[in-house]
């Protein structure tokens, strides 16, 4: 049979415009092995550019990523030996933040000549979501590594997310950055060219996040679904394939040279006719806006029931079973407070695009997901007191926009409004206490918005991003910067909504937040525990952390204020069973 009459011999007629292409074209299939030349091709680059890596120096690779940890300290030198006594929470490799720093506290430190007799020590725990040594240190571990006084280093690595330990006793503490850390059964990884080891197994004994797993995480997923029907335990497989799929693309991605090299000047040229990335889209007049902010107002129902079993199925094999619903997570929690006699105040925070969606399409209506308003009717049936600050940022658009065109966040007229509302809802419900006398004096800050770091530009295009606000930073009486009091009846857990204008390290400036302005306006002292990255849960894992090192940490609250990011309603039942 000839070539011409293979390709006619089909079981199925072509389609009409098929058909009329290659009446008018000619042949419209490939030629014989010519998609398996282009299959070959892809699966050759794929792996090649990232083997390629290991080939290139420090230095080159340093050169094109921009990646400050090879560039800030020598790959030799003195070695510092000292104990961990405290680790701040680890990364979360899926999360929205590829860079993450940690923070520990150490002491019985030898080996250089230094004179604290302990540091707070800053390490880098993840870099383009390859995740480090230090996210597997625990308390106890004696550790190696090379320091650096961290002034020499703070300009380059203050604006990248971190945890931080939130006893006070650690703020004056003196500060160290550690590089290429030791310790004791577990391996080393220098910097992201490596990713391609942890993908082909290496690494065993980091946390189980920091490494691929393919196939036992594939085989423990089947494993561990015996008793569902069959198609659940294939939906469950895939979903770890499909995980790792994705993290071994965004390491990739985040590594690769090539990348490093054109990304930068090409998402200029797209960003100049409006075009954004997979994380960031360019509105209006030079705002941007975050991905996931827009798809959860857009998307489906977040209590729809597939949507739900969606979720269930979605879990990574090496992760805990999650509890979809938020709802119920929430109730737990209010259940859990109301035993102790605290009182739950829920409140769902708006994202960029609700608020201002005249400054991304035709939209000029506020708008939320379709389960937003069923959410918060189904929490106050039950009891739980909800404080939605939508009317009021809905208010103070008249006054003019209300949010970082550059950033996720709200600006800071926003928080301290909603800070105001927020304490006049509680102020009848707590006791009078004296006034610590809280000063707020205004400060200017200015800021490249993390959406526009989210868009990899070139510097002297991301610094057209560049954005100044005016904050109220709130003092005491002696000039000291607010901090909070875990003696206070009102705990605030917060998300970065929070944390901004709060924590320096992200960029808008220091104690001039939603807590600060919440205490300045009740004119008491109030605790807080926040977390920028998954802040829906993991500050109430914050809690349960802090609890479990001190039982006593709820001692007499009224007010237990759980501050989220609506974008994050998905992730709040996500939390592990002991809790």
């Amino acid at each position: 049979m000839s070539t011409e009459e293979t390709i006619e011999h089909r079981i199925t007629p072509r389609p009409v415009r098929e058909e009329q292409a290659r009446q008018e074209v000619g042949q419209t299939e490939f030629a014989r092995g010519v998609p398996a030349f282009l299959l070959v091709l892809f699966l050759t680059i794929l792996l090649s550019v990232p083997a390629m890596q290991y080939f290139v120096s420090d230095g080159t690779y340093a050169a094109f990523s921009g990646d400050p940890y090879v560039a800030l300290l020598p790959s030799e030198g003195p070695r510092v030996e000292a104990t961990v006594r405290a680790v701040s929470a680890p990364p979360d490799r899926g999360g929205v933040y590829s860079d993450f720093l940690m923070q520990l506290h150490v002491d019985e430190i030898s080996g250089a000549d230094i004179d604290d007799e302990e540091l707070l020590l800053i390490m880098t725990a993840m870099k383009g979501r390859m995740v480090y040594p230090a996210a597997a240190v625990k308390r106890g571990a004696r550790i190696r590594f090379m320091l650096r006084d961290w002034s020499v280093v703070e300009q380059k690595l203050s604006g990248i997310n971190s945890s931080v330990l939130e006893d006070d006793r650690f703020l004056t503490m003196p500060r160290a950055y550690g590089m290429n850390v030791e310790i004791e059964g577990v391996g080393e990884i220098r910097s992201g060219r490596e990713f391609l080891h942890v993908w082909s197994g290496y690494g065993k004994e980091l946390p189980l996040d920091a490494r691929i797993g393919i196939g036992a995480g594939i085989r423990k997923a089947w494993r561990e679904s015996i008793g569902a029907s069959p198609l659940d335990r294939f939906l469950k497989a895939n979903a770890h394939l499909g995980r790792r799929i994705k993290l071994y693309e965004s390491g990739l991605d985040d590594t690769a040279v090539i990348a490093h090299g054109f990304r930068a000047p090409v998402q200029a040229l797209l960003a100049a006719v409006g075009v954004g990335n997979e994380k960031a889209y360019v509105g209006k007049d030079g705002w941007l806006f975050y991905q996931p902010d827009v798809a959860s107002i857009t998307g489906l129902s977040f209590l729809d029931p597939v949507q739900l079993r969606r979720r269930v199925r979605s879990v990574d094999a090496f992760s805990e079973p999650i509890q979809p619903d938020p709802r119920i997570a929430i109730l737990d929690f209010h259940r859990a407070l109301a035993q102790r006699g605290i009182e739950l105040v829920i409140m769902p925070t708006p994202v960029k695009a609700s608020v201002h969606p005249e400054k991304l399409g035709r939209l000029h209506r506020f708008v939320r997901n379709p389960s937003l308003a069923w959410f918060i009717a189904h929490l106050k049936t039950a009891g739980i007191h909800v404080f939605d600050p939508a009317p009021v940022l809905i208010d103070l658009k008249a006054e003019g926009e209300q949010w970082l065109a550059s950033d996720t966040h709200w600006g800071p007229n926003a928080a301290m409004t909603v800070a105001k509302e927020l304490a006049d809802v509680l102020r009848s419900s707590l006791d009078e206490t004296p006034d610590p006398g809280w000063i707020a004096t205004s400060e200017n800050v200015t800021q490249i918005g993390d959406i526009a770091r989210m868009l990899d530009l070139p510097h002297h295009v991301q610094k057209r991003f560049e954005e100044g606000v005016t904050i109220r930073t709130v003092r005491d009486r002696n000039g000291n910067d607010w901090r909070p009091d875990r003696r206070a009846d009102v705990l605030l857990l917060g998300d970065s909504f929070s944390n901004v204008y709060s924590l320096e390290a992200m960029g808008w400036g220091a104690s001039a937040g939603l807590a600060e302005h919440l205490a300045y306006n009740l004119g008491r002292p109030i605790d807080r525990l926040a977390r920028n990255d998954d802040g829906a849960y993991a500050s109430r894992q914050m809690l349960v952390d802090a609890l479990k090192r001190d039982p006593g940490r709820l001692d007499g609250k009224k007010f237990v204020i759980w501050q989220f990011a609506e974008r994050e309603h998905r992730r709040i039942g996500e939390a592990r069973a002991q809790e």
